[in-house]
């Protein structure tokens, strides 16, 4: 009877890996002729590790710092110390925050520029169309030792900075209570030329708990919808429009109700 078992077990197994190879094999080919010519995606695409320029901090050393407008907006502060904050967590260094209004203009400089800086005015933007980032979009784009961090958007330049640390440093951002800081002794900069654009200008996630934990944690994820309300001076308004029907039948729009759609029918409206 044991020796029965042993046959049947190995004839399962065998079965299940030719159509687990069998599943594999199909997913494998619609990935490459469909899913990847449309919605694949890296973060990091644009960063051409063949060209290292420098680097961040090398040995627990960095030559770089933080550039905002001497104006700044608080958006582009806010932007900045998420920078700041995350690399002082990785990496035990604290980088300087200043103002533009003492920088001269050099592509030599050691800057991570963050919003619209001399930096950012004073390098060849010409290939960028700015309307495209108003949902979310940003550029990381390197200029020498000079990398400028911007967007049209509010939300896009946070992004920006939450991406910047993801692709040279590591972190991850994997759950609503769990972060991965990895340590950073060294971190190579390499030429760098993104522009990240959203597939979707409406984006959000369906948990209800964590929809409380506030507007931070939605801009981890690069979410703009959320039920949150934040400050219009740091974030962009929500983008959570719901189209609506009174009771006889009539649309409506209203902004920040909840689903993407509801819809409240009377019976002879259908």
């Amino acid at each position: 009877m044991k020796a029965l078992y042993k046959i049947i077990a190995t004839v399962f197994i065998v079965v299940s890996s030719f159509n687990s190879a069998a599943v594999t094999t199909a997913y494998d080919t619609i990935a490459e002729e469909s899913v990847k010519d449309t919605f694949y995606y890296r973060a990091d695409a644009g960063v051409n590790y063949d060209k290292p320029i420098g680097y961040f901090i090398k040995d627990g050393v960095s030559e770089y710092r933080i550039v905002i407008p001497e104006n700044a907006t608080k958006n582009e502060e806010y932007a900045a110390n998420i920078i700041k904050n995350y690399f002082q967590d990785m990496t035990e260094y604290r980088l300087q925050i200043v103002g533009d209004g003492s920088e001269t203009f050099s592509t030599d400089n050691k800057v991570l520029s963050v919003g619209k800086t001399i930096y950012k005015k004073n390098v060849d933007l010409s290939d960028v169309d700015y309307d495209d980032l108003s949902t979310g979009g940003f550029i990381t784009k390197s200029f020498g030792n000079v990398f400028v961090i911007d967007s049209s958007s509010k939300n896009g330049l946070i992004y920006a900075a939450y991406n910047f640390l993801e692709i040279f440093f590591g972190l991850e951002f994997l759950t609503e209570n769990y972060t991965y800081v990895p340590h950073v002794a060294t971190a190579v900069a390499y030429e760098t030329d993104i522009t990240d654009i959203p597939y979707f200008p409406f984006r959000d996630y369906y948990a209800t708990m964590s929809l409380y934990k506030g507007v931070d944690l939605g801009a981890r994820f690069r979410m703009n919808s959320n039920t949150y309300h934040p400050d219009p001076d740091v974030f962009d308004g929500n983008m959570y429009y719901t189209y609506s029907c009174d009771y006889n039948g009539s649309k409506f729009y209203s902004a920040s109700m909840g689903h993407t759609i509801i819809m409240w029918l009377a019976a002879d409206a259908y």
